[in-house]
C-alpha cells in the first residue's frame, strides 16, 4: 500500500512537471543535503520530523482509508520531492526522493557512492540506520527509496 501511494504521488508530480518548472519557486538544495534530510527523518515521530523540516515549505497530508489514517510530509525542491510516510504510530517508515529530472539521478548516485557502503545483497547503500535503493516507477521515472534497516533486515 505504501508503494502504491508513492507511485500515485509520483505520477501526479510527472503530470504537473511543466507547471513546476515554470514556477521556479522551489529552493535549491545540494543532493547530499537532500539525502541527509531523508536519512535524518527515518524513524522520527511526526512532530520531530516537522521540526527538522520547519524552515522548508512543508506540506502535511493525511490519508484515510478503511478508518486508518496515515500522515505524509512533503517538501518540494528544484531537483526532487522529499516524501516522508508515517505508520499508524506516527513514526517515519519510509522516505521517497522523487526526481524532477532523471538526469539528476547520477548526481544522487555519485553522492551515495562517495558517502555510503554499497550492499550487493540488498542492492543499495546502507548507512548506520537506513537503506537507500533506486527504484523505477511504472511510467519510467526513477526515485530513491530510503527505508529503516530494521524494516529491511
Amino acid at each position: 500500500m505504501v508503494y502504491q501511494q508513492a507511485v500515485s504521488l509520483f505520477c501526479l508530480r510527472m503530470i504537473n512537471k511543466k507547471s513546476m518548472e515554470t514556477q521556479n519557486q522551489y529552493p535549491q538544495r545540494d543532493y547530499s543535503e537532500i539525502i541527509s534530510l531523508a536519512h535524518q527523518v527515518i524513524d522520527l515521530p511526526v512532530r520531530k520530523a516537522q521540526m527538522l523540516l520547519k524552515n522548508l515549505d512543508l506540506c502535511t497530508i493525511t490519508y484515510t482509508w478503511n478508518d486508518v489514517s496515515q500522515i505524509t510530509l512533503e517538501v518540494v525542491f528544484k531537483t526532487s520531492t522529499l516524501t516522508c510516510l508515517f505508520n499508524q504510530n506516527d513514526i517515519c517508515e519510509a522516505v521517497y526522493l522523487f526526481l524532477t529530472d532523471n538526469k539528476d539521478l547520477m548526481k544522487y548516485i555519485g553522492h551515495c557512492v562517495k558517502t555510503y557502503t554499497y550492499d550487493f545483497l540488498l542492492d543499495g547503500w546502507t548507512t548506520d540506520k537506513c537503506h537507500i535503493s533506486i527504484c523505477r516507477s511504472e511510467n519510467q521515472g526513477c526515485f530513491l527509496l530510503i527505508l529503516p534497516l530494521k524494516k529491511i533486515l
